[in-house]
């Protein structure tokens, strides 16, 4: 059992690092960025008021 365990520890810690490297790549800082900045955008912010005033 203590095997298993050891096992999935070494997995968990794996993913852990794999993940933390997709999030922090650089291929990804646009994404990101867009994601940053459509608050800010007047044209999505238009949208959700036209939609409440629908409700």
């Amino acid at each position: 059992m203590s095997l298993f365990r050891g096992i999935l520890t070494v997995l968990l810690l794996i993913l852990f690092v794999g993940l933390c490297v997709w999030i922090f790549s650089r291929k990804r800082k646009k994404q990101y960025d867009d994601a940053a900045k459509m608050a800010l955008d007047s044209h999505h912010s238009d949208k959700k008021q036209e939609v409440k005033r629908d409700e």
